[in-house]
């Protein structure tokens, strides 16, 4: 089922910040430099963290592991403007719009990013039928005017491998996926790895 970009960020990413199970990075792309390669060496990249909005006390007391999106109110997220239309969870505000973590607005020379305040217009359907409204946003980086990219750092255990899964794993992870060991294991331990991983637990 494909979703919204706001839907995305309003489920996934804005509730992974708040619940801080994972952590999100933008990287900025096509700077003022680095034009032999699309401009792709000129980039910036910066941890992005969820709207803090008034209407984050409509879900904070959700904000724990294992609570679901659905948990919380709908408006969690929400400006006050983007409020007015809302009346459920198939709504998920007017744009998507992030913080920088931090004290200060990114701005890079090398990246050419302009501090500038766009107002936009949008045309929501609310309970009255169509209403117009606008916003202006303070940002140094806004789309269509940079590309970028979404990237997620897991708070929980990761191993970055160079695995060749179609040589390596010819029939897949398997329902119980699968264990790693150096090459110079000892073969005592190699013949008794079942022993040895029940031991530590996993079984």
């Amino acid at each position: 089922m494909a979703i919204s970009l706001a839907q995305f960020y309003d489920d996934v990413v804005f509730w992974e910040m708040a619940k801080n199970t994972n952590k999100f990075f933008v990287t900025f792309e096509r700077g003022a430099f680095g034009i032999p390669n699309d401009k792709r060496e000129s980039i910036g990249t910066s941890e992005i963290t969820y709207p803090h909005v008034s209407s984050n006390t409509l879900g904070s007391d959700k904000f724990e592991l294992g609570v679901t999106r659905n948990a919380a109110s709908f408006k969690t997220f929400f400006e006050d403007d983007e409020i007015g239309p809302a009346s459920n969870h198939g709504y998920d505000g007017f744009i998507t719009t992030t913080e920088l973590k931090g004290t200060r607005y990114f701005e890079s020379v090398l990246t050419s990013s302009v501090f500038t305040t766009p107002t936009f217009t949008y045309e929501v359907r609310g309970a009255g039928g169509t209403v117009t409204t606008t916003r202006t946003v303070s940002a140094s980086y806004y789309y269509p005017y940079s590309s970028h990219q979404l990237s997620v750092l897991r708070k929980s255990p990761t191993l970055i491998i160079d695995l060749d899964k179609d040589n390596e794993l010819p029939d897949g992870i398997g329902a119980k996926g699968f264990v790693l060991i150096p090459e110079n294991t000892h073969p005592d331990i190699k013949a008794n790895l079942d022993f040895y991983l029940e031991k530590a637990g996993y079984k």
